[in-house]
This record gives structure tokens, sequence and C-alpha cells, in this order.
């Protein structure tokens, strides 16, 4: 009995709980979760600059996702559907 009293206070203590490690910890994680909320532009967004006829916008964020994200096929949809829209017919992508 006397052990479990003593792990209870164990852990109050300051030098128990290692707030350096844990201090390190906590930003860590918290840069991670803005990385991913801070993302810079979504495939939604350029559909709206594109719906709102802002060609520019929406190709701008187009490109810049197919440029972070090879493999976004949704976003080299969408670029040619600006070029389209535009009327750019003869637009070689680099």
């Amino acid at each position: 009995m006397n052990t479990i009293h003593k792990l209870h206070v164990a852990f109050l203590q300051p030098q128990a709980l290692n707030l350096s490690g844990m201090k390190n910890l906590i930003c860590i994680i918290c840069l991670t979760l803005l990385a991913f909320i801070g993302k810079a532009q979504t495939i939604e967004e350029g559909i709206t600059y594109m719906e709102n006829e802002n060609f520019a916008a929406a190709l701008s964020t187009f490109e810049s996702i197919c440029k972070s994200d090879p493999k976004a096929s949704q976003a080299y949809f969408y670029t040619g559907e600006v070029h389209y829209l535009m009327e750019n017919f003869y637009h070689r992508g680099n």
C-alpha cells in the first residue's frame, strides 16, 4: 500500500514528468498539424476560382498542385479545363 502512495506522489513531481521533453514533443506535434492545416491550395479552391471565372487564379492553383504532387491527376485535368475555358487551345505544358 505504501508503494502505491509513493507512485502517485512521484507523478506530481516536475522532475518525474520530464517537462522539457514533453514541451519538445508538443512543439513537434503542433508544427506538424500546422503544416497539414496550412496546406497552400486545394482542388476545391481551384474549382471555385474556375466557377467564378477567375481563370488566372484557378490556373495558378492547379499548376501549383501539379508541381507539389505530380500524381494529382485531377489537378492536371482541371488545368486543361481552365485552358479550354480560356480558349487557349494551343497551350503546351512545361
